[in-house]
């Protein structure tokens, strides 16, 4: 049986956590749920834009937030999926839909984000998300 590869103590024995690599408890302390290994390449192979250095670090993004004397870590979503609490619609923390991952250049610290499966992002008013098409926009000629 596998050992986490975090707090290098828990063992590893449920499919989510041998396919992470690390236990839940971890997994909720750091807000890390997928393994940055699992998730697949989502910018072009090629140098920074802006600087042309060849190395980048490639971060899943999280966020901190505050709930009474503790705080939770979650991966950074596009939007959050909506569940009830106390009759109250709520973003669920632990279901971020579209997670962000960011690409930052070793040598100038640009950083580029893109999202990790875009077209499973909810749309709506109760999500934060709307479609913006451009597409009527592209027959009016060059943007100036």
């Amino acid at each position: 049986m596998a050992t986490c590869g975090i707090c290098k103590v828990r063992k590893i024995d449920v499919n989510a956590e041998r396919m992470r690599g690390f236990c839940d408890e971890c997994s909720d302390r750091t807000g890390i749920w997928w393994s940055i290994e699992s998730i697949p390449p989502l910018r072009p192979v090629k140098p920074c834009v802006r600087c042309n250095h060849p190395q980048l670090v490639r971060s899943l993004m999280r966020e901190t937030r505050g709930y009474g004397n503790g705080s939770v870590v979650a991966p950074m979503g596009l939007a959050y999926d909506v569940t009830e609490f106390w009759g109250n619609p709520t973003a669920n923390d632990r279901a971020p839909q579209g997670a962000v991952v960011a690409y930052a250049c070793l040598q100038c610290g640009f950083t580029e984000l893109y999202t990790w499966l875009p077209h499973l992002v909810p749309i709506g008013p109760q999500f934060g998300t709307e479609i913006v098409d451009v597409s009527t926009s592209l027959d009016a000629g060059p943007f100036r």
